[in-house]
């Protein structure tokens, strides 16, 4: 699958460097989360009407039209509402949804399932709120679709070897990790990692990627990315990707992130993989 994954995406690329028209979109479909999670990037609004699923409908089918065939749904909190991934998973090609896991998504619908967990029970819900932990992992244990999407910050990079080994325990196939990446507005103060933090960082990850090849799934050229977080050079997944937002309008990336301190999962994902780097 992995194989045939990364053949779809050489001919996607080699498609789009021809006709200009990108093929992977990413989605705010909701503003809403039942969380607020003490790292979270997104800023939740007040007294939004949000787009009829009908009206969501229509846009997806739009994005069809002009070539889309990746999609990532994320918010806010996608499993909010649930319709939208069904309709988008029979729609696209390949559906990834970014998930706090409190809300299971039916094994009935395809997709690949991103559950944010951040530690151990204790940690997570420290970051999460009281009892997110047990409901994200009873939820998706042993489900195939699901990876664990673990975000890096200053206290809790001691906790991702526990959260490999809750992977195992629940058979989940692999975790993935994002550097926390402030926003724009905060200019790089909230969240923004010194150079030894850093540093410790990228030391534990290739640690732990000797130690769990199979269950860490960062490559090497991943991590080396993590290690500069300056990307506003070359970041595939702010160039090439399409970004709406919850009213359909284009936005930046996942946020107004600061690229001058990057850790995202997806960039460095991309980026690293794309045989074609040098062609936008």
């Amino acid at each position: 699958m992995r194989i045939y994954n990364k053949m779809m995406f050489v001919c996607y690329e080699c498609k789009r460097i021809i006709t200009k028209k990108k093929f992977i979109a990413e989605i705010d479909i909701t503003y809403r989360c039942q969380l607020n999670c003490t790292h979270c990037y997104y800023k939740h609004h007040e007294n939004i009407i949000e787009k009829s699923d009908e009206e969501w409908f229509s846009f997806f089918d739009e994005l069809y039209l002009g070539g889309v065939r990746f999609i990532l749904l994320v918010g806010g909190e996608p499993s909010l509402r649930m319709k939208l991934i069904e309709y988008a998973s029979k729609k696209f090609q390949f559906v990834d949804v970014i998930t706090n896991g409190q809300i299971k998504i039916p094994e009935t619908i395809k997709c690949r399932i991103f559950l944010s967990i951040d530690g151990s029970e204790s940690v997570n819900d420290s970051i999460r709120g009281v009892g997110t932990y047990k409901k994200a992992i009873n939820n998706y244990r042993r489900d195939k679709r699901v990876i664990i999407n673990f975000t890096i910050t200053e206290n809790n990079i001691d906790e991702l070897e526990k959260v490999l080994i809750i992977a195992k325990q629940n058979s989940i196939k692999s975790v993935v990790c994002n550097v926390i990446t402030p926003n724009v507005l905060d200019n790089c103060n909230k969240s923004i990692l010194s150079v030894e933090i850093r540093s410790q960082i990228i030391k534990e990850l290739l640690r732990l990627k000797m130690k769990h090849p199979k269950t860490l799934g960062l490559s090497k050229a991943i991590i080396k990315w993590y290690e500069d977080p300056d990307h506003t050079n070359y970041c595939y997944w702010k160039s090439n990707v399409l970004h709406y937002d919850y009213l359909f309008n284009s936005k930046y990336c996942f946020s107004d992130l600061d690229c001058r301190c990057c850790g995202c999962f997806a960039g460095a994902s991309l980026s690293t993989k794309n045989p074609f780097k040098n062609k936008t």
